[in-house]
């Protein structure tokens, strides 16, 4: 398929319904983009370099690695942050909160679970959700999920709770207390 049509399709269905569609869209209108959105999408990110020559207007997204799956940061400026997760079947993140960081999620494929504080919410593509400083959190997937991530630039602001890979932050370097609406 030539890449030119794939960024168009992709421009017109997630671009154009998000910023000016979306507010009202309904649930089943919402599941019938992300369907359009899923197909425009091609499987893999290209990893093609940029070309040389004059200053290109286009970047290579930084890709990293996590044992859950991986993140590709698409956006990096001093104010917010833009990646796409991508998290394996059967694996999950860890139980997190931010002390500043907040992020908005947007669910494009698969099928799992929020844990949002004490609840556990049904992942539903097609739908978005803002989880502000402070909230315990955690994706699980029972199929490979793609959830598209923008917060505010602060990466390595994560205090983890529980993990399921060792990577849990000791009490020290967390600040010793979970936050408020941990309970």
């Amino acid at each position: 398929m030539d890449r030119r049509r794939v960024e168009s399709d992709v421009f017109s269905k997630l671009v154009i319904p998000i910023g000016a569609v979306w507010p009202t869209t309904s649930g089943t209108e919402a599941r019938i983009l992300a369907a359009e959105l899923e197909r425009a999408l091609p499987d893999e990110t290209p990893q093609a370099p940029v070309p040389a020559g004059p200053p290109s207007p286009f970047s290579v997204p930084r890709v990293v690695p996590k044992p859950w799956g991986r993140e590709v940061w698409w956006a990096e400026s001093p104010s917010y942050l833009g990646k796409t997760l991508e998290v394996r079947a059967g694996h999950r993140l860890s139980l997190q909160y931010h002390r500043v960081k907040l992020e908005t999620l947007y669910f494009v494929r698969g099928e799992g679970l929020l844990v949002l504080g004490e609840a556990d919410h049904p992942i539903i593509p097609g739908t978005s959700v803002t989880i502000p400083p402070g909230v315990p959190h955690r994706l699980v997937a029972d199929t490979d999920l793609v959830v598209l991530e923008v917060s505010t630039a602060h990466p390595d602001d994560v205090v983890r709770l529980e993990d399921a890979y060792g990577r849990v932050t000791p009490p020290k370097a967390s600040g010793g207390s979970p936050p408020p609406s941990a309970g």
